[in-house]
């Protein structure tokens, strides 16, 4: 076998191995409620709330995941919640949790559930922030049943703490899109604070839009749309939620 060869193999497997983190990576999410629907809370609702913090968007057994929670000022975590089945380490400094039996599915899986006090002064607000692990510097995973370390960098989700005077804030919000990865079909969830008009597209990591969702006059509340792909070769895309002067867009990842 010559140096080509065997150079072009070595590309080939550092590719898979890399399409199948890329395919397993969990994200983690924080919400204030129990039904994992609502992203924020107002200065109404002061005091102790329950936080639930859950591993999604992954197809992989998972064994082990690290990350960590920032907190606005005048948020304190209390105690944990709901904990037993898993072994959890610290919650300030970077939270480390193995699970007796491996969690499998694409479905949310909740991780923890945690009382916090948020004592903020009027009209401040804030994000819980999922960030990545301060020693791994990822947020990671090992996944079952070859113990595979996947990854991914960066702020992933967050629960809002807002100053308006209702639990979602006066701005729109676009949702992390559900299932992603995806193949071929994945769901696309905002809401509006009042009726207006909306346009929900999709481009490809070009700028090229590749799908119109939505352009159209729509209720105040939540809204989900289902974003079909068969059409479309795996890859990176952007949804973007344009509503007057405020555009919000996520990534989203097509593997086929």
């Amino acid at each position: 076998m010559n140096r080509t060869m065997f150079g072009l193999m070595c590309i080939a497997v550092i590719t898979l191995l890399a399409s199948v983190s890329v395919a397993t990576t969990p994200k983690v999410a924080v919400y204030f409620d129990e039904a994992l629907t609502l992203r924020s809370v107002d200065h109404s609702g002061k005091g102790l709330h329950t936080l639930c913090i859950v591993a999604e968007g992954f197809d992989a057994q998972l064994t082990s995941i690290e990350y960590k929670i920032e907190y606005p000022a005048g948020m304190t975590w209390i105690k944990d919640l709901d904990v037993s089945p898993l072994k959890i380490g610290t919650t300030k400094e970077g939270i480390t949790q193995a699970f007796p039996k491996p969690l499998d599915g694409f479905s949310p899986v909740v991780l923890a559930r945690a009382v916090v006090r948020w004592d903020a002064e009027e009209g401040t607000s804030g994000e819980v922030a999922v960030k990545p692990h301060p020693t791994s510097g990822f947020v990671r995973a090992t996944a079952a049943p070859d113990y595979r370390i996947i990854e991914a960098q960066g702020e992933t989700s967050y629960a809002r703490l807002t100053g308006g005077s209702s639990l979602r804030g006066s701005e729109p919000e676009l949702y992390a899109t559900y299932p992603n990865p995806f193949n071929p079909v994945t769901k696309i969830t905002y809401w509006l604070p009042q009726k207006a008009h909306v346009r929900l597209t999709v481009y490809d990591v070009a700028g090229r839009l590749v799908a119109r969702l939505v352009d159209d006059e729509r209720d105040s509340g939540e809204h989900t749309v289902g974003w079909h792909a068969d059409d479309l070769p795996s890859g990176v895309y952007f949804c973007r939620l344009e509503v007057g002067n405020f555009s919000e867009q996520r990534k989203v990842m097509l593997l086929k």
